[in-house]
């Protein structure tokens, strides 16, 4: 069920490792996200949470050397499909233990980047 990952990947400081689907801190080793099973492993900031999470999702032939907080999902970014895209909205949300109401929730523009994919999620905790 899972995405199977073809080769270990190093972006600056991070590193993918592909036996263990997880991104981690090169620096200081911490693991800044990983998904084994059924079960996110949760680290760091919310914002951070949510990129590790696209790009995890993404995988390391779609995860963009340069991607940050601004990176569009879809074309020009991350190039997340539909179903890409429905496979982060379910992991927010069982990451962030939140529910997105698909006709007002889930727009063009809330799904446009990491950002507001995240500003997104804040109005849903608050």
């Amino acid at each position: 069920m899972g995405r199977r990952f073809s080769g270990e990947r190093t972006e600056g400081d991070r590193r993918f490792d592909p036996s263990l689907a997880i991104w981690q801190d090169q620096r200081d080793g911490t693991a800044l996200i990983a998904y084994v099973g059924a079960v996110w492993m949760k680290s760091g900031l919310a914002l951070e949470r949510v990129q590790a999470i696209v790009a995890l999702i993404a995988g390391p032939h779609q995860s963009p050397p340069d991607a940050g907080p601004d990176t569009p999902l879809g074309e020009g970014g991350f190039w997340l499909d539909s179903v890409s895209l429905l496979e982060v909205i379910i992991a927010c949300e069982t990451e962030f233990e939140t529910v997105f109401d698909p006709e007002a929730d889930l727009t063009e523009e809330s799904l446009r980047t990491v950002r507001s994919l995240f500003r997104l999620i804040q109005t849903k905790k608050t």
